[in-house]
């Protein structure tokens, strides 16, 4: 079974040392009562992603408009929701 935990510490001065925080935290909490703990960092690249399929849409559409590459078309349906 898989979980998101969105996790803040307070007093860490860069991203690095609250991600490892955080991960020993999470590591030692459930270390002792479950049998099994995998932690990663989930990291999230919707705004990213968007602005590629946005690219993506535009360049198609200026220098291929009636040309099918299903490569780019495949990608472009399984993101048309963004």
């Amino acid at each position: 079974m898989k979980f998101i935990v969105d996790l803040e510490m307070d007093g860490y001065e860069t991203e690095e040392e609250h991600a490892k925080a955080c991960e020993e935290f999470i590591k030692e909490q459930l270390d002792f009562s479950a049998s099994s703990v995998t932690v990663s960092k989930h990291v999230d690249y919707q705004n990213e992603l968007r602005t590629a399929v946005q690219y993506l849409r535009q360049g198609k559409a200026r220098f291929s408009p009636n040309t099918t590459n299903s490569l780019v078309d495949d990608f472009l349906n399984k993101h048309k929701d963004l």
